[in-house]
Order: C-alpha cells, then structure tokens, then sequence
C-alpha cells in the first residue's frame, strides 16, 4: 500500500480514507479497473491541496485488490481499535471510467448525501446495486464497522479482461465522482462541526 495524509486542523478530528487499487490482473491493461479509480484518487488528492477538514485525510493506493483484498485488509489489520474508532468514512474508487453513469454503494447516510449532492449540481449518479461475485477495498472497511461509500460507473463489462482499454474511459464520468467526492468531504465537515 502507498498511504499519503494530509492533516486535518483538529488534532482529535478522525481520519477519512480515501482509496483506489492500483493492480490488474494479468493479460490486461486495466485502463478502468483500475488506471481510472487511480486517476479519480490522484484528482481528488490535487483538488484537496490547500483546504483544510477538521479530519485527517488519507490517501491509499492499495495493493494486492485482485488477490482478495489483501492491500486494505491488512492495512485495516494493522490498526489498533483505537485507530479504527478514529476513521469517519472510506471512499473507495474503483472502476469510475465506463459507462453513462456514476453509481454509488454503501452506508444509506452516505449514499443518500452523494445523490441529494448529484440533483442539486444535475450529476448523473445513481444508487447501484451490490455487485454480485465481486467486491473492492470498501468491504474490509465496512467489515470493521466504518462507513464506506464506494463510487463507480455503470459499466463493468470489460474489467478483468484484454478488452479493458483506455478507449473506453470516459474522463467526464471521472470528474463526476472527483465532484461528488468533494461534496462529500465537506458535507462530513460540515457533520463533524455540528457535532
């Protein structure tokens, strides 16, 4: 795992991990699973340069997603529970780049925040169904009891394959999730300075 902070201007104020893998699987390029969860992480990262949150943001480029989650599990593994009762939420991002549209899995309170946030900026995001016969770097966050919010796009039907080209990553939808991303993050502010 490659894990980068940047501090939050509360000492006590929580961390919120952000999360992208950045393996493939052999004979592929991985342009959207997942060069463009990569991509959206890096974006995000950029975009933050600057602001302040009451909590420490960490950025996370997890390895070994494709073997089993091995990356962010044992990351989770290695925190104390104090630092697991730390963490505010997990973004994950992962296969962002095919399709027409942004989906977003996860805790109702998150999810439902990331599609009030879509209506009101006129974002094409949906509530997306959980994958079946699969899973991402969220789940060993959600397993530990965090709330996780993990940002997609409708069309998975060349991940894991030779087809999975970089033709067919739409960079618009990246930028939705970079967008609803964001508003996430200050909406989690704003809920940590009301608390």
């Amino acid at each position: 795992n490659v894990v980068a902070d940047v501090e939050g201007n509360e000492p006590d104020g929580g961390v919120v991990v952000l999360g992208a893998h950045y393996d493939t699987v052999p004979e592929t390029q991985g342009a959207n699973d997942n060069g463009s969860g990569v991509a959206t992480l890096l974006t995000v990262a950029r975009q933050v340069s600057g602001r302040t949150y009451p909590f420490t943001l960490r950025f996370i480029a997890f390895g070994s997603e494709e073997l089993g989650l091995f990356g962010s599990r044992a990351y989770v593994d290695s925190l104390s529970e104090e630092e697991r009762a730390s963490l505010v939420a997990m973004l994950n991002f992962d296969v962002p780049g095919s399709g027409q549209m942004v989906e977003v899995i996860g805790d109702p309170y998150l999810v439902d925040e990331v599609l009030r946030l879509g209506d009101g900026d006129a974002l094409d995001v949906r509530r997306g169904q959980a994958l079946q016969g699969a899973s991402s770097d969220h789940a060993s966050f959600q397993a530990a009891g965090v709330p996780v919010a993990f940002f997609l796009a409708d069309d998975v039907s060349r991940i894991n394959s030779p087809a999975d080209f970089i033709e067919f990553v739409e960079p618009e939808l990246m930028g939705t999730v970079v967008l609803l991303a964001m508003g996430l993050l200050d909406f989690l502010a704003e809920q940590h300075v009301a608390e």
